[in-house]
């Protein structure tokens, strides 16, 4: 009955017939067609109130303990989740009028909006942007004002008793020119489902697909952080209008899932490493370690023949004989160094160190950048050195693979200083032990892409 009393005596003091109040205003039956449309239109009429006036008092006091004033009552209100698109979207340029209930009427506080929202509010700095925008004082992108307002109105939801599951889409619904209809019997729209709805209509901005893109703000081993939906944080600091989304929402399913259209999928062999093909560029280094490998076994031929043939030749014996005045004397002697052998031992030295170097050619030939790879993924449950997994690939190790700078929550990365322009680089993640591992009840997975290498 107080209610209705202050209501009555501010409604003559604005000069209007009438006044709006959820507790008299609305239908009872939370399960007909007329109670969602009046959720509906609340934001409406605040937009459309002549004056916003606000009616705090203690429950179950005649008068107001000691202890709790006005101020305290106003921040009671001011944790609310209707309260919130009320004070906003009130009259532009117009206080709002504040009625204790133990007080007189006549006497009614009066807080302009700005005041009301830095002196009241928990979260002006993030409601001062959405008030600002509403005044025409500041100018937001819409998808600038619904992240500010969604980053507003969640911290309200666990202090209100809800009309409905969605009351937080509901709510950020009068700030957006396109309202889905919700079905008014179907209980079971949670929260998310009605601001996919909701997404869905205002879909120029493709709200929900940037919020699949985000990556939960905790770390992967901590099992007791749930990542809720209306959480925006992303892990690298990210926001959502800096992601440009490749994927579409089709479809709203149960249990808050959404159907994602145009997403690109890939086949990851978890059973074995596989040769790839890659292509290099034949520069001339690399045209002249094909010639010479290729020309090594020849050359390496044709010394040896020379080395077997020249040491037949300084091995022939020749038998040879004189007659003297004691009869006949037969002398045996053997030709000197053949001059094949002197030819192979020349050409020895070019042949041996050409031979003792082919490994290294063969890395020179076959190593460097690679330009283009055949796109493969590997999976593997645990970590291995960079240099294992690409001699696993390549058969040897020649720098190509690197770790993925931020690809994960585990990843670490790292700018070097040393290059122009100045990169960031991945390093190797920290490596967790096995009592780690098994106390968390996480493993730990390796995936390779040799696209990106």
């Amino acid at each position: 009955m107080a209610l209705h009393f202050i209501a009555k005596q501010a409604a003559a003091d604005a000069g209007v017939s009438a006044y709006w109040t959820d507790k008299c205003c609305m239908f009872d039956d939370r399960s007909s067609e007329e109670f969602s449309e009046d959720v509906n239109r609340i934001s409406d009429v605040a937009r459309a109130a002549s004056r916003i006036v606000v009616i705090v008092g203690k429950s179950g006091y005649d008068r107001l303990p000691p202890d709790v004033d006005t101020w305290s009552l106003l921040k009671e209100h001011g944790r609310r989740l209707w309260c919130w698109p009320e004070i906003l979207l009130g009259p532009s340029g117009e206080d709002i009028y504040v009625y204790t209930r133990d007080e007189l009427c006549e006497k009614p506080q009066r807080i302009s909006r700005l005041e009301f929202v830095e002196w009241i509010w928990e979260d002006a700095e993030v409601a001062r942007q959405v008030l600002d925008h509403h005044e025409g004082t500041l100018t937001l992108s819409r998808l600038e004002l619904v992240i500010l307002a969604l980053d507003s109105l969640k911290s309200r939801v666990h202090n209100t008793d809800l009309f409905l599951p969605g009351d937080l889409s509901y709510a950020l619904m009068g700030l957006l020119r396109q309202r889905p209809k919700f079905p008014a019997k179907d209980k079971k729209d949670t929260a998310f489902q009605a601001f996919a709805r909701l997404s869905l209509a205002n879909d120029s901005d493709r709200l929900l697909e940037r919020l699949c893109c985000i990556l939960p703000n905790h770390s992967p081993w901590d099992l007791d952080q749930r990542h809720y939906w209306t959480n925006m944080d992303d892990y690298w600091g990210a926001k959502l209008w800096d992601i440009e989304p490749h994927c579409q929402v089709s479809a709203i399913a149960e249990h808050d899932t959404v159907v994602l259209d145009g997403v690109r999928g890939g086949t990851i062999h978890w059973d074995s490493f596989q040769r790839i093909v890659i292509t290099t560029k034949l520069t001339f280094t690399r045209r002249l370690a094909r010639f010479l490998l290729r020309l090594t076994p020849i050359w390496l031929i044709i010394n040896s023949v020379l080395l077997w043939v020249g040491s037949l030749q300084s091995n022939t014996m020749y038998d040879t004989g004189y007659y003297g005045i004691d009869g006949y004397h037969s002398v045996t002697t053997s030709t000197s160094t053949s001059p094949l052998t002197i030819a192979g031992a020349f050409l020895m030295l070019f042949v041996a160190p050409l031979f003792l170097s082919s490994p290294l050619l063969l890395l020179h030939l076959y190593g460097g950048k690679v330009w283009d790879a055949q796109p493969w993924l590997f999976g593997f449950e645990g970590r291995l050195s960079i240099r294992d997994v690409e001699r696993r690939i390549f058969g040897f190790y020649s720098g190509r693979f690197s770790w993925a700078p931020y690809s994960s929550t585990t990843s670490i990365h790292d700018l070097n200083t040393e290059r122009l322009p100045e990169e960031c680089e991945g390093k190797a993640p920290p490596v967790l032990n096995a009592n780690e591992e098994v106390n968390d009840g996480m493993r730990t997975f390796t995936l390779v892409d040799t696209f990106t290498m």
